[in-house]
């Protein structure tokens, strides 16, 4: 338990350090997006994702001890709407290495980092690459929200 809030905590840190500093010189606009996910080193990249990681598992299995007191139907719903936003059933290099793929597109850049996860979560259940396209076009333009 201490580990993970550790881990939540440095990435929190780190990733409101670099926005505020980028913030600072102009280089980013609202949430930490392509511009100030490709100026991160490699290892904030990687405790970025797995604090991601770590906090979903968290919530997951906090749920599951909880079964009993909120029911059976809303833990399945929690887990499914937890494993929407991130791909956890990837390792943590591969996501960056997904995600340095997706912000190399210039037209990603605006794109924030928690939506680009989102973006990979889908891809990874399989969704059609037509709808990804879709997709893609539609954040681009600034539509976050998701049906």
């Amino acid at each position: 338990m201490t580990r993970r809030i550790f881990i939540l905590f440095a990435a929190i840190v780190v990733t409101f350090s670099c926005c505020a500093a980028q913030e600072a010189q102009g280089q980013i606009h609202g949430l930490l997006n392509g511009r100030g996910w490709m100026q991160l080193e490699k290892e904030s990249k990687l405790l970025f994702v797995t604090s991601l990681q770590e906090f979903v598992t968290y919530h997951v299995e906090k749920n599951d001890r909880e079964v009993g007191r909120i029911g059976e139907d809303k833990k399945v719903k929690l887990a499914e709407y937890l494993s929407d936003c991130i791909p956890m059933h990837q390792a943590v290099y591969e996501i960056v290495g997904d995600l340095d793929a997706f912000y190399a597109d210039a037209a990603n850049t605006k794109v924030p980092v928690l939506i680009a996860l989102r973006l990979l979560a889908m891809k990874a259940r399989g969704i059609p690459e037509a709808a990804m396209q879709a997709m893609r076009e539609k954040v681009r333009s600034g539509d976050y929200i998701f049906n």
